[in-house]
């Protein structure tokens, strides 16, 4: 019987290796992972001062519909989330709102909602985005920095005035210093491959955060 497989070969080795440059859908990758940060910084301070509030509040019991409240935001931020995963990452989640205030009555929706372990494992999701996008932002920022630094070498290390150094890779003895064509041509090639590197991590990073929100939006 004929058997198909997929034969590696130089050519296609080439494409996979270049082609998330020539791919729009890098780039809105790349996006995703920046907005994590001020989203992250948004979430965390909207649900970690809700929380606050309501639990300093619970004594005298408005911290029960306080925090009702705040974990009914999940369902909403839930709802964005699943938005943005789908507009920039293409990755399509299952999510609907499972806690509608409009039509339940208000006791029984706060009551559903404290009593929902899915609402305090959402409330975690998001706070921990925080620290998530703190991450993401740094790795494209260290990686697009860096790689542009030394991909520009050839054209900075002539200038007059100028003393092209690299201090990322000081080693002790002190920054590396550019002030030769053939030392600004490999780091140019350095810093090439740092880009196409960062390329496919952030692929990977984004790809990886979408399927893990959207398995936990669509749990709900």
């Amino acid at each position: 019987m004929p058997s198909h497989s997929t034969e590696f070969t130089p050519d296609s080795g080439h494409k996979r290796l270049w082609s998330p440059v020539t791919d729009p859908q890098t780039y809105r990758n790349v996006a995703f992972l920046l907005l994590r940060l001020p989203l992250g910084v948004g979430y965390f301070t909207v649900f970690l001062t809700g929380l606050a509030i309501g639990v300093a509040l619970t004594p005298v019991l408005v911290g029960i519909p306080v925090l009702g409240f705040v974990l009914g935001l999940t369902d909403y931020a839930s709802t964005f989330e699943a938005k943005v995963i789908s507009r920039l990452l293409g990755i399509e989640v299952g999510h609907t709102l499972v806690h509608d205030p409009t039509t339940e009555p208000l006791v029984s929706y706060i009551k559903t909602i404290l009593t929902d372990p899915q609402s305090y494992l959402l409330v975690g999701y998001f706070l921990v985005s925080l620290f998530v996008g703190i991450g993401t932002f740094l790795f494209v920022v260290v990686v697009a920095s860096l790689g542009m630094a030394l991909i520009v070498a050839p054209l900075v290390y002539p200038l007059p005035f100028t003393q092209y150094e690299i201090p990322l890779f000081d080693s002790g003895a002190g920054p590396i210093v550019i002030n030769t064509l053939p030392e600004a041509v490999v780091a140019s090639l350095v810093g090439l491959a740092v880009l196409l590197v960062g390329f496919h991590g952030s692929n990977l990073l984004a790809t990886a955060h979408g399927r893990v929100t959207a398995f936990l939006l669509a749990n709900q």
